[in-house]
C-alpha cells in the first residue's frame, strides 16, 4: 500500500519547537509513507518553530507550511487542500512509534468503509495512562450514542468531512468532540493501536479539570453554545 495515494496529514501547530520535529520524524519513519503530503498549519509567534521545520529534512514526506489559528481553524485550512480519500489530523505532540500504524489504520478504514477512526493514547512516561484508560471506558459506554474522538489522531474520510462542513470555527473548546459526535456510530471505530503523547495538558490544567471538562462536553453534546467558550483551556 502506498499511503500517499490514500492519505493527507494535517498538523495544527503553534510554538511547538520542542515537539514538532519529533512528531514529523516519527511520521517520516512510517512504512509506506513515501511522498505523503503533510500540511503543518502554523500560527507560531516564537520565530523558531517554522524555521526548525524548514531546516529539517523529512525525505519521505512532502511537507508544506500553511497558516494556522486555533485548532478548528488550523485543521480546516489544512483539510481544504486534501485531495486524498482520507485526511489524518495529528497533534504536534503525538508520536507514531509503531512504524506500521498508518498502514494498518488505513486498511481498517478502507475495509470497513469508516468515516472516522482513532486509536488509543498513552503518555510518554506512563504517568497519566490511567486517564486515557478512563477515557476508553467512557467512549465504550457511550459508543452507540455519541462517537468520542480526540483531535490528536482523527483519520477522517475527506468527503464526509466536507459534507459536515469541517470543524466548527466558532468552537473554542473540544472542537474535536463537537465534530466526531456527528458521525454515525457504525461509521466510527477506536482501533486497538497506541500512539504516544506528552503530559503537558494534564500538568498545566490538572487531572480534575480535564476529567470535569470531558464529562461536561458529553453532557452538553447537544448544546452548540457550550463549545464556543474556551474555559481557559488554552491558557
Amino acid at each position: 500500500m502506498k499511503l500517499n495515494e490514500y492519505l493527507t496529514v494535517v498538523i495544527p501547530c503553534k510554538n511547538e519547537k520542542n515537539v514538532i520535529i519529533d512528531c514529523l520524524n516519527y511520521l517520516n519513519k512510517q512504512n509506506n509513507i513515501t511522498g505523503t503530503k503533510v500540511y503543518v498549519c502554523d500560527s507560531s509567534n516564537d520565530r523558531i518553530t517554522k524555521s526548525l521545520i524548514k531546516l529539517n529534512e523529512f525525505k519521505n514526506l512532502d511537507v508544506e507550511i500553511l497558516g494556522g489559528g486555533l485548532p478548528a481553524k488550523a485543521r480546516n485550512i489544512g483539510f481544504k487542500h486534501s485531495k486524498t480519500i482520507y485526511t489524518l489530523f495529528l497533534d504536534a505532540d503525538v508520536f507514531l512509534t509503531d512504524k506500521d500504524l498508518l498502514t494498518k489504520c488505513m486498511r481498517i478504514s478502507l475495509d470497513y468503509h469508516l468515516d472516522l477512526q482513532t486509536v488509543k493514547f498513552k503518555t510518554i512516561n506512563g504517568k497519566y495512562d490511567f486517564a486515557y484508560i478512563m477515557l476508553d471506558f467512557l467512549r465504550k459506554m457511550v459508543s452507540k450514542i455519541s462517537p468520542f474522538c480526540l483531535g490528536g489522531f482523527m483519520l477522517f474520510r475527506t468527503l464526509k468531512l466536507r459534507e459536515l462542513g469541517g470543524f466548527n470555527n466558532e468552537c473554542m473548546f473540544a472542537e474535536d468532540y463537537e465534530l466526531s459526535k456527528r458521525i454515525e456510530p457504525k461509521k466510527f471505530k477506536v482501533s486497538n493501536y497506541n500512539v504516544y503523547t506528552l503530559n503537558r495538558r494534564f500538568e498545566s490544567k490538572g487531572i480534575y479539570y480535564m476529567g470535569k471538562m470531558l464529562l461536561k462536553s458529553f453532557f452538553n453534546r447537544n448544546n452548540p453554545e457550550f463549545f464556543k467558550k474556551s474555559y481557559d483551556y488554552w491558557t
